[in-house]
């Protein structure tokens, strides 16, 4: 079908011009949102991207300063573990001077006092001498440490070993028995009484006038040895050798 436009030439331009005019705004209005969607998306991408480098910056601060923190604390570590060395080092040295010069250690001069009130008749002392032994020896305190570092399997070094002197000391009593027209055998029996009286009796000590044993600060064994006859004067005696071994003493050898 043929349409036919019956309206004036005029009012067909206008409405041309209008529509044209119309589309042309909404094209505007249309690339304006458009613009203004883009605007706001490349701020909230650069907002993000910032607060992302901002975090990942944070980050990489708190790690710096996670190791910086670690570093002082193992050089801490470190050094308390180098105090608590150098501490028993010196408390052991100290323990070392303590244990030289135990009160224990020198009771000579008792025993030579009360010695001689001790002696039997017929029983004549030829020489005293007097040896000292020290060693040194862990002590329990260290061992302790140093074996629940090793059952534990602790990080750090392991604990020094710790020592302390143990002296022992060891007196020779050398003599002769001599019996007027005796037998060896009964030199020897007055030997046997000699330690007897050595081990269960007391003697006065000068000037204290204290009863004390002689066998105060040693072992109660008393092995006598190289007891053989010999001939001193023209009179047959039988010669022996008692060995006196002291208490350890500065020490412990548990």
């Amino acid at each position: 079908m043929i349409e036919i436009n019956l309206l004036p030439q005029e009012t067909s331009a206008r409405a041309t011009t209008v529509r044209t005019s119309s589309e042309s705004q909404g094209t505007l209005v249309v690339t304006a949102a458009l613009v203004a969607a883009y605007a706001a998306v490349f701020v909230v991408a650069f907002l993000i991207h910032s607060h992302q480098r901002a975090v990942l910056q944070e980050e990489e601060d708190l790690k710096a300063e996670s190791k910086k923190l670690a570093a002082e604390i193992r050089e801490i570590e470190d050094e308390y573990r180098e105090l608590v060395e150098a501490l028993a080092v010196a408390k052991n040295q100290i323990a070392l001077l303590e244990a030289l010069d135990p009160e224990e250690r020198l009771f000579w001069a008792e025993k030579l006092n009360i010695l001689p009130l001790l002696i039997d008749d017929g029983v004549y002392l030829t020489a005293l001498e007097v040896s000292e032994n020290v060693r040194e020896v862990e002590t329990k305190a260290s061992r302790e440490a140093r074996a629940e570092w090793s059952k534990n399997k602790k990080s750090g070094p392991e604990p020094p070993r710790l020592t302390q002197p143990v002296i022992t000391q060891t007196l020779l009593v050398k003599g002769v028995s001599y019996v007027p027209d005796g037998t060896s055998d009964e030199q020897l029996a007055q030997i046997v009484t000699f330690i007897n009286t050595l081990r269960n009796e007391k003697a006065e000590v000068p000037f204290s006038g204290e009863q004390v044993s002689f066998m105060d600060h040693f072992k109660p064994v008393i092995p006598f040895r190289d007891v053989r006859g010999s001939n001193v004067q023209d009179r047959n005696v039988t010669e022996f050798t008692l060995t006196l071994v002291s208490n350890p003493v500065g020490g412990t050898e548990e």
